[in-house]
């Protein structure tokens, strides 16, 4: 009754898609439990390996499953044995890297668990609200538009999910260092490092991103064949923006649990949630614009605003750091070479020297190697610079 639009037809599919998604998100919390584990201990190292194991085969399961069957149950399906397959080698992983795991209540120290349950509070209220603000926009969408319509919007959130997951992995090398100096209070050298780790994490995440934005059409034709839905290309376009603000400064995230800030961080992820819910409802409601396209577009202001602009703001002010310092020495050149790289890329998609898949395997090696210079050229030199401590505002 809530989705007016569904077809009777279909209605055993969405019910499926509903049992399907919870047994995901099921194993999902399931195999973060080891993965917290590794992380507790810092084998940062396994988790990213089990981690990025799980997001390639999740990748070509889904694949798979739409060459097979292109149906939405087919991609849930995909997704929950790559969910299963990850909380089980997390598992392996946790028990043979870490000595004796095991639970024992009588040898528990109460005033580390209560931290430690205080930290998991903080860290359930943020994921819980970041899974809750994703997976209300197809419900939205289903409410509002057509089955056709959330095809579109589920079909183009991939590739902008393994995009986001490949950017989490970037910038989780960082973490060990975070971790130890956060352990010592090293404040001048967490921000240092964070600055830099941020300078990266932006080269890769503008690099990416802008390959994506501009061949969006053509990826998605190789992937899905002649079943493109209508529309997942510009959806797909639009949540690619709404990946980048955190794949630039979500790893200040880390800096700041470190130092035990964790309200203000719990507190802007649920505004975050429940204002971007509310913003596509509004958008939906009285926009003129496509269904699939007003959730998106939701995302895209509400993750900006959280991850692009209170985040880094936040941190700065924590760390006692100067925005323009901060801007000119680690961001302004990485910025540069993403607007070269934008300007580079119009001629660069024109060219045709072959039609077809290979025309675009070339176009789009050549682009990536075009960019891949750009970039390093402003990684490079903005190292040449020399970031001294009397350049960061007590």
């Amino acid at each position: 009754r809530f989705f007016p639009s569904i077809p009777p037809e279909t209605a055993g599919d969405a019910r499926a898609v509903v049992v399907l998604v919870a047994a995901t998100l099921c194993l999902m919390m399931a195999g973060s439990t080891f993965g917290g584990v590794l992380r507790g201990y810092q084998y940062y190292v396994h988790f990213n390996a089990v981690a990025s194991i799980g997001v390639i085969l999740r990748l070509g399961l889904t694949i798979g499953a739409l060459r097979v069957a292109p149906t939405i149950v087919a991609v849930q399906t995909a997704a929950l044995l790559a969910a299963a397959a990850t909380a089980g080698l997390l598992l392996v992983t946790a028990r043979s890297s870490v000595a004796g795991l095991s639970l024992a209540p009588r040898n528990t120290d109460r005033e580390a668990l209560s931290e430690l349950l205080t930290y998991a509070r903080h860290s359930a209220a943020r994921s819980g609200s970041m899974l809750a603000l994703h997976a209300t926009m197809p419900i939205l969408i289903g409410r509002w538009g057509t089955v056709g319509d959330v095809a579109a919007y589920s079909i183009a959130s991939r590739i902008p999910h393994y995009l986001r997951s490949f950017l989490t992995g970037a910038q989780s090398v960082f973490l060990p260092a975070v971790t130890t100096l956060s352990a010592r209070r090293r404040v001048e050298e967490i921000r240092t490092l964070v600055g830099k780790g941020t300078r990266m994490s932006a080269a890769l995440t503008l690099f990416s991103s802008l390959l994506l934005f501009v061949y969006a059409e053509p990826i998605l034709g190789i992937w899905l064949g002649s079943n493109v839905p209508q529309g997942a290309i510009l959806v797909l376009r639009v949540l690619i923006l709404a990946v980048v603000p955190g794949g630039i400064f979500d790893i200040w995230m880390s800096a700041l649990v470190g130092l035990g800030v964790l309200r203000g961080l719990t507190w802007a992820s649920i505004a975050t949630t429940v204002c971007t819910i509310a913003l596509a409802a509004v958008l939906l409601d009285f926009a003129e614009m496509p269904v699939a396209v007003a959730p998106a577009l939701a995302l895209v202001a509400g993750l900006w605003a959280m991850s692009g602009f209170w985040l880094p703001a936040y941190a700065l002010a924590r760390f006692e750091m100067r925005p323009s310092v901060y801007m000119r020495e680690y961001m302004l050149p990485v910025f540069a070479a993403g607007l070269a790289s934008a300007l580079a890329l119009i001629p660069l998609s024109s060219l045709s020297p072959a039609a077809g898949v290979a025309g675009f395997a070339i176009r789009f090696a050549v682009s990536a190697v075009v960019l891949g210079i750009l970039f390093g050229i402003a990684v490079l030199w903005s190292y040449r610079k020399r970031i001294l401590p009397h350049s960061i505002g007590n």
